[in-house]
């Protein structure tokens, strides 16, 4: 799904299910370099993340950087997010619509992404995204910044 955030889009799939972390490499030609994983909370952090002090004050902070953070064995996420690497990059949401994202209990974990194909610019608008993801996401999550009203199509 592509997701209009604060500055620009994001595509993102469920960071637990292989096929559709294999599918969203592919279709935005990304094969090696690791994916970014977004967590409800700090605790959903440590189920999938052995943090340090450091690393979990880092999560916590209002910047919301993506964290490394060591993988934990048996972490229920996708080998293809991070293939062979021991790290994971971890962060927590920053923006309401991202919170929405976590009210189903049954979300661990999601891949969050930028919004374009290897080497092009992020999408921003709307109808941008539309033209140029139309091939990548399924679906779209995306309002009108000046009036807040979400919508959804396809």
């Amino acid at each position: 799904m592509a997701i209009k955030g604060i500055g620009g889009f994001h595509l993102s799939v469920d960071a637990a299910n292989n096929a559709a972390v294999m599918r969203l490499r592919e279709r935005k030609r990304r094969y090696g370099k690791p994916l970014a994983v977004m967590v409800r909370d700090v605790e959903a952090a440590r189920a999938i993340c052995t943090l340090t002090e450091t690393e979990e004050a880092l999560l916590i902070t209002s910047a919301r950087p993506i964290v490394l953070a060591r993988k934990k064995d048996g972490y229920g996420i996708s080998e293809g997010v991070a293939p062979g690497i021991p790290w994971l990059g971890v962060y927590l949401p920053y923006a309401p619509l991202q919170h929405l994202l976590f009210a189903d209990l049954r979300v661990q974990a999601l891949v969050m992404t930028s919004a374009n194909l290897s080497e092009e610019p992020i999408a921003i608008d709307n109808d941008e995204a539309q033209a140029r993801l139309g091939a990548i996401a399924d679906a779209f999550l995306m309002h009108d910044e000046k009036s807040c009203n979400a919508a959804t199509t396809r």
